[in-house]
């Protein structure tokens, strides 16, 4: 695979996220041409800009920018709800309707960093590719005892001729027609629209951040403990020391992108920020929570006796 297409959507408050990502595939695949297309909502000049400027630095990459307004009335057609107050998120669901002409193309959330080559992708030849998410099995299977299965959408690898042979879009778009009032709404409408097209992506190519935060005994207490099928310990081992594609889902409040903070991929938001020249944020979180021991009662919670999360909590919270 010589070329790869990227797609991000997202409004202007995920913007530095998201430019951390960008740049996150581009270092990682110098010898790969990267086209990006970027559904963009409420973005100012200066936001387009910023996004020139980063990928014009780079001689093998180029963006298509596409204006949410095609998507938004069929967003709203479905009834499909908002995520995190937000509308734009949703635009997965159509990429088809904007973005022609395309043998294969990746989308990743605007949370996500990609810390190893995507060349491997092309192995993967199902018409949709993902991760198992780390959902309880009670809560997808009250979705559809049916299924036997549950993805992550936050990266959705395509490959486009097969994605329009099984009629993947169609598919979609039968399912909103009946309901879309789900809890994670563009996630569960691809989990049960798509359920017999989707090919199992191993974990590394959308490493949670909950996958890398705990020991490896400590993730698997954690699975047990929220009734969680997804990977082998040997299969989350392999990951864990052979990320691809890093997504910084919140640890209880922490995001990577904090300062101090206990998440996992700090260290990546560290230095990919001070390349594009952005600071890290703060979080009111760590003005009243000692970082250390809150990190220990996290970790407590799936190990230790009640009477002592008890004590750790009072600690923290009192």
């Amino acid at each position: 695979m010589k070329h790869i297409n990227v797609l991000y959507t997202l409004d202007h408050k995920y913007l530095r996220y998201m430019l951390a990502s960008l740049y996150s595939v581009l270092i990682s695949n110098k010898d790969l041409n990267v086209t990006f297309h970027i559904i963009a909502d409420g973005f100012t000049k200066e936001d387009f800009k910023l996004v020139d400027q980063v990928v014009s630095s780079f001689d093998n990459a180029d963006v298509c920018f596409y204006d949410f307004n095609l998507i938004k009335d069929l967003i709203f057609k479905y009834h499909i709800p908002a995520w995190r107050e937000s509308y734009v998120s949703n635009a997965r669901l159509f990429f088809d309707e904007c973005i022609k002409n395309v043998d294969n193309l990746l989308y990743l959330d605007s949370d996500t960093l990609v810390v190893d080559s995507l060349a491997g992708l092309g192995a993967y030849e199902g018409a949709i590719n993902m991760v198992r998410d780390s959902m309880s099995t009670t809560y997808w299977k009250g979705l559809d005892d049916t299924l036997n299965a549950y993805y992550n959408s936050g990266v959705l690898w395509v490959n486009m001729d097969k994605w329009h042979e099984k009629g993947c879009y169609d598919k979609l778009i039968k399912t909103m027609e009946k309901k879309t009032d789900y809890q994670f709404p563009d996630q569960d409408i691809i989990n049960l629209a798509l359920r017999n097209d989707i090919n199992t992506l191993p974990a590394n190519y959308d490493l949670l951040a909950t996958d890398a935060y705990f020991g490896i005994n400590q993730l698997l207490r954690f699975y047990k403990h929220c009734h969680i099928s997804r990977y082998s310990k040997k299969e989350m081992k392999d990951a864990r020391k052979n990320p691809i594609i890093l997504h910084s889902i919140s640890i209880y409040g922490w995001q990577g992108w904090m300062l101090d903070t206990i998440h996992p991929y700090g260290k990546y938001y560290q230095e990919y920020y001070e390349a594009l020249g952005f600071s890290l944020e703060e979080s009111n979180r760590h003005k009243i929570v000692n970082k250390d021991l809150y990190n220990f009662y996290i970790r407590a919670k799936f190990m230790c006796p009640d009477e002592i999360k008890k004590n750790v909590k009072k600690l923290l919270f009192k």
